[in-house]
């Protein structure tokens, strides 16, 4: 299990100011960032579980809820599938439940066993129970839970947006008071506890970071937190980059034409043997108009062999737009298959909203 910075220290040289935490904020059990530095191996995520799963706290299983899945294809039936090489879409799946909590569905992580697990930006896990890599028509519900055991209430302190796991730990960024928590689910399950492990910054490069366009995207790169923030400064996108070496704001340029919507998703996959170590973060952008509808795209870029920093030069990978069948796409996740390609997995957040769906999409993508 990979150790990380569960403190954000923002360099002095850095155009970034944080404000100080609210006295809501206060109460959640912190790790310092000295501790951390004199941790080796799986202590830091001890201490996270020893905070998660206080003494005396029980595992409580999620509750099973039902998902039904239909199938969807990615082109209207009068168009044939034209994407580009390298790429192929696996399939699509329009989700809903009769559980009243479900939907809204942001960041989206790949469990060891095949599953998959969902964040709602209402403050809940969702497991997605897969068979065959297509949903089986079954789940599990939680919601989240503050450091004192209570559940998170309102947009303030529940707006959850990006998901990274990390074995059996679930890391999640919020937007609205900006911050990364980290619940220890497999050690105590649908009672875990959150434990702030960053407070992010308001401001970045002199702009004011708008309460809902924070930290949607988030993934772990090696032994770093990536937060990717939705909104855009200058024609950039902001990721605050945190370890326990450096802390550092990166403002990433749009990889190509077309390439430059406001970030919402980020996944980190094991680098091919041919990428010289370099771990390849994928990551989903998607822009929105009245008159033409959701557009997305995804694209690739690198890190060095530390994972400290991403490559200024990414590449342009697919375009998702009317009339294929497209939503509000928010989340997305990578794996490193055994031919070299990657399993994609993509969740729109539907709002709550009757005009909108939760779609999944699988893709199978070659990089070059």
């Amino acid at each position: 299990m990979r150790t990380i910075l569960l403190c954000l220290l923002m360099l002095p040289t850095l155009p970034i100011s944080c404000t100080a935490p609210s006295e809501s904020e206060r109460p959640h059990p912190t790790l310092s960032s000295s501790g951390i530095t004199e941790s080796t191996g799986n202590a830091a995520s001890l201490k996270i579980i020893e905070n998660s799963c206080p003494t005396g706290a029980q595992k409580i299983a999620p509750t099973p809820i039902d998902i039904q899945a239909t199938s969807i294809p990615l082109w209207p039936e009068d168009k044939t599938d034209d994407l580009p090489t390298g790429i192929r879409f696996l399939g699509g799946w329009v989700l809903t439940s009769s559980h009243q909590g479900f939907g809204g569905l942001s960041g989206i992580d790949l469990l060891s066993d095949g599953s998959l697990l969902t964040v709602s930006d209402e403050g809940a896990f969702v497991w997605i129970d897969m068979s065959n890599d297509a949903p089986a028509g079954s789940g599990k519900f939680a919601y989240m839970r503050g450091p004192d055991g209570s559940y998170l209430r309102g947009k303030t302190d529940g707006d959850s947006e990006g998901l990274a796991l990390d074995g059996g730990i679930a890391y999640v960024s919020f937007e609205r008071r900006h911050r990364i928590e980290a619940f220890a689910l497999e050690a105590c399950g649908a009672e875990a506890r959150s434990v702030l492990v960053s407070t992010l910054p308001r401001e970045i490069d002199g702009t004011r970071i708008h309460e809902n366009a924070g930290a949607e995207a988030l993934a772990l790169n090696k032994r770093t937190l990536q937060a990717g923030f939705e909104q855009v400064i200058n024609g950039r996108s902001a990721v605050a980059i945190s370890s326990v070496e450096t802390s550092s704001i990166e403002m990433l340029d749009p990889v190509a034409s077309g390439y430059g919507g406001p970030l919402v998703g980020m996944s980190d996959a094991s680098p091919r043997a041919s990428d010289d170590g370099q771990q390849v973060t994928f990551a989903l952008r998607r822009q929105f108009n009245p008159l033409f509808g959701n557009r997305l795209t995804i694209e690739a870029r690198y890190s060095d062999a530390d994972g400290h920093a991403l490559s200024a030069n990414g590449q342009p990978l697919l375009k998702l737009s009317p009339p294929m069948n497209v939503d509000n796409f928010e989340g997305i996740t990578a794996k490193l298959q055994s031919d070299g390609s990657y399993r994609l997995w993509l969740i729109s957040d539907n709002n709550f909203s009757p005009r909108q769906r939760t779609l999944l999409y699988a893709f199978d993508i070659t990089l070059p």
